[in-house]
């Protein structure tokens, strides 16, 4: 791969993960901290209880998905 479509490939996964954090802001979270919980050095499982991701994703929304709950299943 030549260096110009390196560079636009890494210019297209900043916008990419850009967009996906402006389309992950619902009205009561604001765009500072969606982008500082997606650009976060921890892991999933710690990220899972912060609350920006509490508030974007509360238990009702995977309850309404069908999703199992884990606490459930053990």
């Amino acid at each position: 791969m030549d260096p110009a479509q390196v560079a636009i490939r890494d210019l297209e996964a900043v916008e990419a993960q850009q967009g996906a954090v402006r389309s992950a802001t619902p009205a009561d979270i604001g765009h500072d901290l969606a982008a500082q919980t997606a650009g976060s050095p921890h892991g999933p499982w710690r990220l899972a209880n912060s609350p920006a991701l509490q508030s974007a994703l509360p238990i009702a929304y995977f309850d309404s998905c069908g999703l199992p709950r884990l606490l459930d299943v053990l």
